[in-house]
Protein backbone atom coordinates (compact mmCIF):
# COMPACT_ATOMS: atom_id res chain seq x y z
CA UNK A 1 0.00 0.00 0.00
CA UNK A 2 1.23 3.25 -0.62
CA UNK A 3 1.28 6.19 1.72
CA UNK A 4 -1.00 9.23 0.25
CA UNK A 5 -1.64 11.36 3.37
CA UNK A 6 0.42 11.24 6.68
CA UNK A 7 -0.40 14.19 9.19
CA UNK A 8 2.47 13.35 11.64
CA UNK A 9 4.62 15.29 8.72
CA UNK A 10 2.59 18.73 9.22
CA UNK A 11 2.91 20.85 12.21
CA UNK A 12 0.09 20.38 14.94
CA UNK A 13 -2.22 23.17 14.21
CA UNK A 14 -2.29 22.21 10.49
CA UNK A 15 -2.96 18.62 11.05
CA UNK A 16 -7.06 18.25 11.26
CA UNK A 17 -7.85 20.86 8.48
CA UNK A 18 -5.50 18.79 5.81
CA UNK A 19 -6.99 15.72 6.83
CA UNK A 20 -10.43 17.29 6.59
CA UNK A 21 -8.87 18.22 2.58
CA UNK A 22 -7.46 14.68 1.95
CA UNK A 23 -10.35 12.76 3.13
CA UNK A 24 -12.19 15.43 0.94
CA UNK A 25 -9.83 14.30 -1.75
CA UNK A 26 -9.16 10.43 -1.69
CA UNK A 27 -12.86 9.69 -0.59
CA UNK A 28 -16.07 12.05 -0.97
CA UNK A 29 -16.87 15.08 0.04
CA UNK A 30 -17.70 15.30 3.68
CA UNK A 31 -17.74 17.52 7.11
CA UNK A 32 -14.88 16.64 9.59
CA UNK A 33 -14.89 17.87 13.26
CA UNK A 34 -12.32 16.51 16.12
CA UNK A 35 -12.67 17.91 19.66
CA UNK A 36 -8.98 17.71 19.55
CA UNK A 37 -8.24 19.56 16.44
CA UNK A 38 -4.09 20.50 17.37
CA UNK A 39 -3.20 16.98 18.71
CA UNK A 40 -5.02 15.14 15.61
CA UNK A 41 -3.36 11.95 13.55
CA UNK A 42 -4.14 9.90 11.29
CA UNK A 43 -2.80 8.76 7.90
CA UNK A 44 -4.18 6.74 5.15
CA UNK A 45 -2.90 4.14 2.88
CA UNK A 46 -4.33 3.15 -0.15
CA UNK A 47 -4.11 0.23 -3.00
CA UNK A 48 -6.53 -1.10 -6.39
CA UNK A 49 -8.11 -4.18 -6.82
CA UNK A 50 -9.07 -3.40 -10.35
CA UNK A 51 -12.16 -1.39 -9.69
CA UNK A 52 -11.93 -1.63 -5.96
CA UNK A 53 -10.26 1.05 -3.88
CA UNK A 54 -8.48 -0.59 -0.27
CA UNK A 55 -7.33 1.96 2.37
CA UNK A 56 -6.45 1.23 5.59
CA UNK A 57 -6.71 4.44 7.88
CA UNK A 58 -5.57 5.80 11.69
CA UNK A 59 -7.87 8.47 12.94
CA UNK A 60 -8.25 10.51 15.80
CA UNK A 61 -11.82 11.01 17.30
CA UNK A 62 -13.80 12.80 15.18
CA UNK A 63 -17.09 13.25 13.39
CA UNK A 64 -18.14 12.82 9.92
CA UNK A 65 -20.77 13.74 8.07
CA UNK A 66 -22.09 13.60 4.33
CA UNK A 67 -24.76 15.53 3.73
CA UNK A 68 -27.30 16.81 1.17
CA UNK A 69 -24.60 19.96 -0.15
CA UNK A 70 -22.03 17.33 -0.18
CA UNK A 71 -24.44 14.82 -2.48
CA UNK A 72 -25.24 17.68 -5.14
CA UNK A 73 -22.31 17.02 -7.39
CA UNK A 74 -22.06 12.88 -6.57
CA UNK A 75 -17.75 12.19 -7.31
CA UNK A 76 -19.16 8.58 -7.03
CA UNK A 77 -21.31 5.66 -6.46
CA UNK A 78 -20.14 3.58 -3.82
CA UNK A 79 -20.57 1.70 -0.55
CA UNK A 80 -17.66 1.60 1.71
CA UNK A 81 -17.22 -1.39 4.00
CA UNK A 82 -16.07 -0.55 7.18
CA UNK A 83 -13.40 -3.56 8.39
CA UNK A 84 -11.80 -1.74 12.38
CA UNK A 85 -9.00 -3.02 13.35
CA UNK A 86 -9.08 -1.62 16.55
CA UNK A 87 -11.87 1.00 17.61
CA UNK A 88 -15.45 1.78 16.92
CA UNK A 89 -17.15 3.90 14.88
CA UNK A 90 -21.15 4.66 14.88
CA UNK A 91 -22.55 4.66 11.39
CA UNK A 92 -26.09 6.47 10.93
CA UNK A 93 -27.87 6.25 7.70
CA UNK A 94 -31.66 6.41 6.58
CA UNK A 95 -32.89 6.58 10.25
CA UNK A 96 -30.70 3.78 11.49
CA UNK A 97 -26.95 3.50 13.39
CA UNK A 98 -24.74 0.59 14.13
CA UNK A 99 -21.59 0.23 15.12
CA UNK A 100 -18.31 -1.31 13.74
CA UNK A 101 -15.61 -2.40 15.55
CA UNK A 102 -12.78 -5.14 15.18
CA UNK A 103 -14.84 -7.83 14.33
CA UNK A 104 -18.02 -6.40 13.17
CA UNK A 105 -17.74 -4.81 10.16
CA UNK A 106 -20.13 -2.58 7.77
CA UNK A 107 -21.24 -1.08 4.76
CA UNK A 108 -22.80 1.72 3.84
CA UNK A 109 -23.89 4.04 0.98
CA UNK A 110 -22.11 7.18 -0.13
CA UNK A 111 -24.73 8.44 -2.53
CA UNK A 112 -26.60 8.59 0.55
CA UNK A 113 -26.50 11.30 3.68
CA UNK A 114 -24.51 9.45 6.69
CA UNK A 115 -22.87 10.16 9.49
CA UNK A 116 -19.96 8.66 11.11
CA UNK A 117 -18.68 9.50 15.44
CA UNK A 118 -15.62 7.75 16.29
CA UNK A 119 -15.14 8.61 20.02
CA UNK A 120 -11.59 7.09 20.22
CA UNK A 121 -8.76 6.58 17.76
CA UNK A 122 -9.64 4.42 14.90
CA UNK A 123 -7.78 1.67 12.49
CA UNK A 124 -9.07 0.46 9.91
CA UNK A 125 -9.44 -0.85 6.48
CA UNK A 126 -12.00 0.73 4.57
CA UNK A 127 -13.17 -0.61 0.98
CA UNK A 128 -15.13 0.98 -1.43
CA UNK A 129 -17.11 -0.69 -3.75
CA UNK A 130 -19.08 0.69 -6.94
CA UNK A 131 -22.49 0.47 -6.73
CA UNK A 132 -22.89 -1.19 -9.93
CA UNK A 133 -21.19 -4.29 -8.59
CA UNK A 134 -24.50 -5.24 -7.08
CA UNK A 135 -26.75 -4.41 -9.43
Amino acid sequence: MQIVFDSSKLPAAKRHDAWRDAICEIYLRVSCSAEDRDAYDGFVRETYFGGVALTDTLSSPQSVARQSQHIASLEKDCYFVGIPQSGSILVRQAGSSFPIHSGKGGLFCASEPYDLRCDVKLRSYWVDVDRKCFL
